[in-house]
């Protein structure tokens, strides 16, 4: 009964301080049972906050408690660290209950606030929303920080017995010890919402998605951690040796829901560096929940990141960039790199011409393994690159099932033709065949896959694959 009564008493006077009533230090009653529930309903009204911001069918994450219980952590030292400022450190119990209680009438209001914009089916993230409604928001949203401060201010002023002038300045220590702590932490939402529901995998075998490996995923930590994982990967690349045509690789598994492309990449990756004498001299881009603790992610910026890494060890007369790009492609012609909950934007063509380019690599084969993929052949055209494409412009590619290990281009291209020899063209040649024999036994659309040899990268090939062969023939004597 007594706590029930303290907690009438703390909400009372807590009240009063929110809403810039007269109050005195001593109408809070400090116990360590009210710190406890005061912070506890803090979280349950901020839980709730969250919740009504979040998709319709959210769920909770244990990243996003992990961090809600670091940034409570982060507010409670910064009120320590301030009150080791003032000299007042016995002065922290009291400061908490007064802060909670009247944080909780902030909180109630802010509630309130989002509670109406849901029934009036206000979209929070601005978009479909008129001009005078995003004006309105953003006024809102205004006075909620205003009052934020002027709540802390008064608690502050009142807790130290300070002036305004000295209350402000407390304000704005303690709101940059915060923010600077909090900034530290990897953010993770408390809520996450379903995956987008037009993306299905498991075609294969008829089984709905499991999304829960996605809505695990620590989005900000993996994002962070891009510029780690890029750096190790270009630190391990060997230079180049004088006088010999060295071949780099850099595979790229674009769509995250099916690990086909993750281990098709994989797979040719391990068969180049055993093969084709890339090892040191290749890396790997792949979108796919079991790589990302030690793969860079398959997006725009990693793979410009990772060409120029190449770029930086090749002599550009004379080494051979191979890059192998594997994903859903589209009818418009751009790969698909989708891995929710990341917005990486699909690649084009010019786009990845434009990478290139930029990276100033001049000898490039390029094959690209998707639907609608002999798109990508035209904007690629240059007398110095070799492009293979896995179907026509306007046609679909086969075999990107969840449980495969190929598509039928991989399986027929690098599977089965490049472990037997080591000419590029002359395995396209072998593997079209075979492609349109299964494509034929599955009663499917013919996919025709695509080749353009640039007049200048013939020779060029040629001597690389004598090279490989020769070095071949010595592995197998």
């Amino acid at each position: 009964m007594t706590l029930l009564k303290d907690l009438l008493a703390n909400l009372r006077a807590g009240a009063r301080l929110a809403f810039l009533r007269p109050v005195r230090r001593r109408d809070f009653r400090v116990t360590t049972d009210q710190i406890l529930i005061l912070l506890a309903l803090s979280v349950l009204l901020s839980a709730a906050g969250e919740y009504l911001r979040a998709e319709p069918g959210a769920t909770l994450s244990g990243n996003g408690v992990l961090y809600y219980g670091s940034y409570l952590l982060a507010g409670v030292l910064s009120l320590l660290l301030l009150a080791r400022v003032f000299g007042r450190v016995v002065l922290l119990a009291p400061l908490l209950v007064v802060l909670a209680a009247a944080g909780l009438w902030l909180s109630l209001v802010t509630l309130a606030g989002l509670a109406a914009l849901d029934q009036w089916q206000v979209p929070l993230d601005g978009t479909a929303m008129d001009l005078w409604t995003g004006i309105a928001l953003l006024v809102a949203i205004a006075l909620v920080l205003i009052w934020m401060i002027v709540l802390t201010t008064r608690t502050l002023g009142l807790i130290f017995q300070l002036s305004l002038g000295k209350a402000v300045g407390a304000t704005l220590c303690y709101g940059a010890l915060f923010m600077g702590l909090i900034m530290a932490l990897p953010k993770a939402p408390l809520w996450v919402g379903p995956a987008p529901p037009e993306v299905v995998a498991g075609e294969d075998h008829g089984e709905s998605f499991d999304w829960s490996p996605y809505q695990a995923l620590d989005q900000e930590r993996i994002t962070y951690r891009q510029g780690e994982l890029l750096a190790q990967t270009a630190g391990a690349l060997s230079p180049e040796r004088p006088g010999l045509a060295d071949l780099y690789f850099i595979g790229f598994g674009g769509h995250a829901y099916q690990d086909v492309f993750m281990k098709e990449v994989m797979s040719v990756r391990a068969l180049f560096d055993q093969r084709f004498d890339t090892e040191g001299r290749s890396l790997a881009l792949i979108n796919n929940t079991k790589t990302v603790d030690f793969l860079p992610l398959a997006n725009q910026h990693n793979l410009s990141a990772a060409l120029d890494a190449v770029a930086g060890q090749m002599n550009p007369e004379e080494d051979v960039l191979f890059l192998f790009l594997t994903s859903h492609g589209s009818e418009d012609h751009f790969l698909s790199t989708d891995f929710w909950p990341f917005g990486h934007n699909s690649l084009s063509a010019e786009r990845l011409d434009a990478m290139l380019d930029a990276a100033g690599i001049k000898w490039r084969v390029l094959i690209v393994s998707a639907c609608f993929s002999g798109g990508f052949v035209e904007p690629l055209k240059d007398p110095h690159s070799l492009i293979v494409t896995a179907s026509r412009a306007d046609r679909n590619s086969f075999g990107c099932g969840h449980l495969n290990d190929f598509t039928y281009f991989g399986k027929a291209y690098f599977d089965e033709q490049l472990r037997r020899q080591t000419s590029f063209v002359a395995a396209y040649h072998d593997a079209v065949e075979a492609i349109a024999a299964r494509e034929l036994g599955d009663d499917l659309t013919p996919s025709e896959p695509q080749m353009y040899v640039g007049q200048a990268v013939a020779g060029k090939l040629l001597e690389l694959d004598e090279r490989l062969a020769a070095q071949a023939e010595v592995h197998t004597e």
